[in-house]
């Protein structure tokens, strides 16, 4: 049993070290330590801090060349998974038994940039719904910047990942139902971020995270925008949106919010299925990707196995023109309505 939990635990803390990991396309998946098959775009060279780290280092800090400044008011007590650009961390506030996560991200060049967006979404989101954070989106607590490292202090979510609660089911294909109330709680996270104007631009199952009761929580903001047009072509390439992958766009800049739709239904099919749709958003691919790109949605109705509602509901997320597809509000009431059904 407690071997089983601490490997809930470090699964969420691969599934959120991610976020430091990632800014660019990736082949198959975001650079985890699950999934260690990142190809960065245009990969960024390290900068080496201009202050030497400091001697005052607890042993887990040491391990990772940290200074204690990081972990300020913190104690670490497990490492939950590392990466390029730095490690997670199970850590208890010292003088409480309250557990959290800590991600500490290395300050390396122009990632910066890119860490500091997204501290600022993160931040704007976790205080965004009646004085807290959305109940299906992971709480950002704090932030703690010294001259080397930014630590993100957030929530501790000890269910692990979605995708790995997902394979425990076995290949056996879930219900509708049951994959609706999966999804559901996702879908109304989403909701609300698009509601405040943010959309995430990575949603798969490895971004969601179980807390101790099972609450499904978005995670990994990565790439997160409060833009309405975007220009970047980034992502993870099995739940990237066709205009997304900038493989057939009909202008030269995507809506953000669309490509967050469409990921909604690559994550339905997975769930519901146990298996992706299509491994890589390429035209080339002979599957249903490219069936899609096409304009046929056969494989949809030749599907035994989907009830007519959740038929309805993935024809109308893996719209081809994104200004097609349904927004995350409509999702909400159609996944309640499939979530009710026998």
């Amino acid at each position: 049993m407690v071997v089983s939990i601490l490997a809930s635990i470090r699964s969420a803390g691969r599934a959120l070290v991610s976020i430091g990991d990632r800014m660019n396309v990736d082949n198959g998946g975001t650079a985890t330590a699950a999934t260690p098959t990142t190809a960065a775009v245009q990969p960024t060279a390290a900068v080496q801090p201009s202050t030497p780290p400091s001697d005052d280092l607890c042993p887990l800090a040491r391990k990772a060349n940290v200074a204690s400044a990081g972990f300020l008011g913190l104690q670490p007590l497990i490492e939950l998974g590392s990466g390029g650009f730095g490690a997670v961390y199970l850590v208890r506030e010292i003088g409480s038994a309250g557990l959290l996560a800590a991600k500490v991200l290395k300050k390396l060049g122009s990632s910066l940039l890119f860490l500091r967006d997204e501290i600022q979404i993160h931040q704007f989101v976790s205080s965004s719904f009646e004085g807290g954070c959305h109940p299906n989106i992971v709480r950002l607590e704090r932030v703690i910047e010294d001259t080397s490292v930014v630590t993100l202090v957030m929530e501790h979510c000890s269910g692990g990942t979605l995708q790995e609660h997902s394979s425990r089911l076995g290949p056996r294909i879930q219900s509708d139902a049951a994959v609706a109330k999966l999804l559901l709680p996702v879908a109304r996270g989403v909701a609300h971020l698009h509601s405040l104007g943010v959309a995430h631009r990575d949603l798969k199952l490895a971004n969601i995270l179980l807390d101790a009761f099972k609450t499904p929580k978005i995670a990994d903001f990565g790439l997160a925008t409060r833009k309405r047009a975007c220009r970047d072509h980034c992502g993870t390439v099995a739940t990237m949106a066709p205009e997304q992958a900038n493989i057939r766009s009909f202008s030269p800049a995507y809506d953000p919010c669309k490509v967050d739709m469409w990921a909604l239904g690559v994550m339905f099919w997975e769930l519901k299925f146990r298996k992706r749709p299509w491994e890589q958003a390429i035209f080339a691919a002979r599957d249903r990707f490219e069936m899609i790109l096409r304009g046929s949605y056969r494989f949809l109705a030749e599907e035994p196995d989907l009830g007519r509602d959740s038929f309805h509901l993935l024809l109308g997320l893996l719209r081809l023109d994104p200004e097609e597809r349904l927004s995350a509000e409509e999702v909400v009431q159609r996944l309640e309505k499939i979530a009710q059904s026998n």
